[in-house]
């Protein structure tokens, strides 16, 4: 009897073990399941980013040729065309994504030729790539002055700024109503410190005061920006306000503005007089055959908006060179997307060959209180007391277009 009790006991200690065992087992198969799922998920998804960062690289590779065919066009027919110059721009200006979008309007047999392509290409991530123009915005390295010959570009730039914050006041009235006591003249001055060499600030004092948080002497550091954020570090600046500049200004600019690619808020910041409706007007007739096309000179864009009732009224003060010519730099955005994951990468290219000709042709002469007038590239008459800005002859660059800066996310 007394065997037979113990075998019992002993029957209910085993399956109280295998229990336990079968409890510890099915913990550590959901630990592994649960982690393995985890490792797949993690891997699967770094799989998805490399294919859309790949997407985008393609998509800016091949904006990179883009550049570099409008480039070798422009240097080998840009005098024949002329006036006409601008006719090139689709080789560069219109947007390209992949798959390609195909209008209703196409046949289906082209429309089916173009999907089995795609098939047949492998990719299996798609993009998004657009080029703008650097140049059609204002330049803020015109605030750094190396010499007494760049004190008058200097002045020239805060202008541009103070119009871009008047521009804003007058048409912006939550902008009104939140900045009404701002002094954009101080910010200016802290912008203007922050590039430049020495240890005094316009604003009065040490430049060191107004960054008491920077535990470092470098700040400001008196040299050129070397990214469009480090502008968000400037005193006194705020996000609105740097989303405001980011618009309207460049670090990558050629000393001024290209009016045949501005954009509406840099043209309204041109001039107190060049409203909103202005400021369309001159981008539906440079953007319009029909209705003139690109300005081609000063004496062009003057009579245009002469005739919307503006007069620019340039003999007042120094004014910023406007452009006409081809343009030099651009701005390359690039955003894939494969699965649920997106990737983005933006290049700014220079043509450094041309534009240290149009610096030689233009700002090599320059003295104290003389400075290139509006009438930029393409000719015509200046403004009394300005010098001639000349365009000086395109030469093809050598090689892929040059890369100054590079992000990516």
């Amino acid at each position: 009897m007394k065997v037979a009790k113990s075998l019992k006991n002993q029957r209910g200690v085993a399956l109280i073990m295998a229990m336990a065992a079968m409890t510890v087992l099915l913990f550590l198969a959901m630990e592994v399941s649960y982690d393995t799922h985890v490792e797949f998920l993690l891997a699967h998804q770094q799989v998805e980013r490399q294919k859309a960062f790949y997407a985008a690289q393609a998509g800016l590779e091949l904006s990179l040729l883009r550049i570099f065919i409008y480039q070798q066009i422009i240097a080998q027919f840009g005098q024949q065309l002329g006036e006409n110059k601008a006719l090139l721009d689709p080789v560069w200006q219109l947007p390209f994504s992949w798959p390609p979008l195909l209008p209703d309007e196409m046949s289906g047999i082209d429309r089916d030729n173009i999907m089995a392509a795609v098939r047949e290409s492998g990719m299996e991530a798609q993009y998004l790539a657009t080029i703008e123009i650097e140049s059609g915005k204002i330049d803020l390295s015109g605030l750094t002055r190396f010499s007494r010959e760049n004190e008058t570009l200097q002045e020239i730039t805060r202008q541009q700024l103070r119009n871009i914050f008047e521009s804003e006041m007058r048409h912006n009235s939550d902008f009104n109503q939140r900045y009404a006591g701002f002094d954009f003249e101080r910010l200016i001055n802290h912008i203007t410190d922050w590039v430049n060499p020495g240890t005094e600030s316009r604003n009065g004092g040490s430049k060191s005061q107004f960054y008491p948080e920077a535990r470092s002497d470098f700040i400001p550091p008196g040299r050129p920006f070397k990214t469009m954020e480090e502008l968000n570090m400037v005193a006194d600046m705020d996000d609105e306000l740097f989303a405001l500049l980011r618009r309207r200004t460049t670090i990558y600019g050629s000393r001024g503005i290209n009016i045949n690619y501005a954009n509406q808020e840099t043209l309204m910041a041109l001039h107190p007089l060049i409203s909103e409706e202005v400021a369309q007007a001159i981008i539906n007739r440079r953007n319009s055959p029909d209705l003139g096309g690109p300005f081609v000179n000063f004496a062009d864009f003057e009579s245009f908006v002469s005739a919307e009732g503006v007069n620019l009224n340039w003999d007042s003060g120094p004014t910023l060179p406007l452009l006409f010519g081809a343009p030099l730099n651009f701005r390359i955005t690039s955003t894939a997307q494969s699965a649920n994951v997106v990737r983005e990468i933006v290049a700014i290219t220079y043509d450094m060959a041309n534009m240290t000709e149009d610096l030689a042709a233009n700002w090599t002469e320059e003295i104290e209180g003389v400075t290139p007038s509006p009438s930029a590239q393409g000719g015509g008459q200046p403004p009394s007391g300005g010098a001639q800005r000349q365009e000086a002859p395109y030469q093809a660059p050598k090689g892929r277009p040059r890369i100054v800066y590079w992000w990516e996310r």
